[in-house]
């Protein structure tokens, strides 16, 4: 009898991930996907031939309430946390009820969901009541463990730091959790504190994924696995590799895929120069006039070796086509409709932002360079070849040293990231043998 498998899905941004992983375990379990309402993850899933079932409970009136301009108005005062606090456990009380009806008559033997410390509640209440029934959940893959990650997103803001002259509600939440802080940071608001705490499902280490609801959460390789344990010893990891590699070491393989990819974007002659844009705007990391700005001076340093290079724009993982296309008119590129896992084999040379793509690249031999003036948080100092620059108003002089100069050995970095172990063929049975042992232990619950 096969086993019961629920993937949540939340984040759109997600669904390349949880398509691959989707595909793979159909092939041995039940898999069921839940997805709450959202046209455009609901039309890629189903472009991807992804069964799913859609979640239908909707807390309107509550989420209209917090938006209340005189509620939001307020809100950093201790009677508008307050009432943050108290509606946010209300939303989730009901969740909860929600999805213990739905999951009522279901067996299932394991969750997989992406997070357990983002905001999404209905995250919460699946994790919580998969955990208060004796079933693991898992967090499928992580790219690194530094929480300087994190902090990248909540820097400079009042919000998240003690101050001064702060209100009574933020002084006594940051003294109650001062010991989750890092770098003077909180990673929540006091109002999310005060919710997860009331709730039981505060993490023992906000900052660092699988210290909270997941059973077991899953790193690419054995030095970022190391990273997490020293870090976070409330969590519980283990070291597989990455799914996405399953499409990149198909890629490699298919000769004909590949022999398509150069003839439909008519790459014959040329170097091939793969240049990965973020989805920083769309996450509202960055203002998007300053962000384009970024990106088309980018593209401008890039045309100089249109003579010798096809340049290639990658969108990963947004694949939002419509908002970029007007960047092959104006500057002669050519963005990829494929995937990038499915394309980044053919790359000479890749130019990506501090992402799980610079390992894809590494993993292949690629020159990489990483473009830390956005995102200026040092992901990868462990590994040897890739570049990073942070601070530059054009990418001339360094595109010419690694173009020309830069000859990589990528030895020491493929020990690192244990490329036999985990780059490789049989990655498919090695998943499935850590999801078997996973699911062994709901027994013992």
């Amino acid at each position: 009898m096969k086993n019961n498998i629920i993937i949540y899905i939340s984040i759109h941004r997600r669904i390349q991930e949880i398509s691959i992983l989707y595909h793979t375990l159909i092939k041995k379990y039940n898999v069921e996907v839940l997805i709450e309402e959202n046209k455009d993850s609901i039309l890629e899933l189903q472009t991807r031939g992804v069964n799913y079932t859609l979640l239908e409970h909707r807390d309107t009136l509550l989420r209209t309430v917090l938006q209340n301009k005189f509620l939001q108005s307020i809100k950093q005062s201790t009677l508008g946390q307050y009432i943050h606090q108290k509606i946010f456990e209300l939303r989730y009380d009901i969740l909860y009820k929600y999805i213990s009806k739905i999951l009522k008559s279901k067996k299932y033997d394991l969750l997989i969901t992406y997070s357990d410390r983002h905001l999404n509640l209905m995250e919460y209440a699946l994790m919580k009541h998969s955990r208060n029934r004796g079933v693991q959940v898992l967090i499928p893959f992580l790219v690194y463990a530094n929480p300087d990650g994190y902090v990248s997103g909540v820097l400079g803001n009042k919000n998240y730091t003690s101050l001064k002259n702060d209100y009574f509600y933020k002084r006594y939440v940051f003294k109650k959790f001062d010991s989750l802080s890092y770098k003077s940071y909180h990673a929540y608001q006091p109002f999310f504190y005060m919710f997860l705490y009331k709730k039981g499902l505060l993490s023992s280490n906000p900052w660092v994924l699988g210290a909270g609801l997941a059973t077991k959460t899953l790193t690419g390789n054995e030095t970022i696995l190391q990273e997490f344990r020293n870090i976070n010893r409330s969590g519980n990891y283990e070291a597989v590799g990455d799914l996405s590699y399953l499409k990149i070491i198909n890629s490699i393989n298919d000769q004909d895929l590949t022999e398509n990819l150069y003839k439909k974007y008519s790459l014959i002659n040329k170097l091939n120069l793969i240049y990965a844009i973020p989805p920083y705007a769309e996450l509202n990391m960055t203002g998007k006039s300053s962000y384009m700005d970024k990106i088309e001076k980018n593209i401008k340093s890039l045309q100089k070796y249109q003579s010798t290079h096809n340049i290639l724009l990658s969108l990963h993982p947004s694949m939002e086509y419509i908002k970029y296309n007007f960047l092959e008119k104006k500057y002669g590129v050519k963005i990829i409709r494929e995937e990038l896992s499915t394309f980044l084999h053919i790359a000479d040379l890749f130019i990506a932002y501090p992402s799980s793509t610079v390992l894809w690249s590494v993993l292949l031999g690629k020159k990489t360079l990483i473009l830390g003036d956005i995102v200026d948080v040092d992901l990868y100092s462990y590994l040897e070849t890739p570049v990073l620059i942070k601070k530059f108003k054009t990418i001339d002089k360094i595109l010419n040293y690694m173009l020309e100069h830069y000859t990589p050995s990528f030895v020491n970095d493929w020990k690192l990231l244990a490329k036999d172990k985990y780059f490789h063929d049989n990655l498919e049975q090695d998943y499935y043998n850590t999801l078997d042992n996973m699911m062994k232990l709901n027994l013992a619950t």
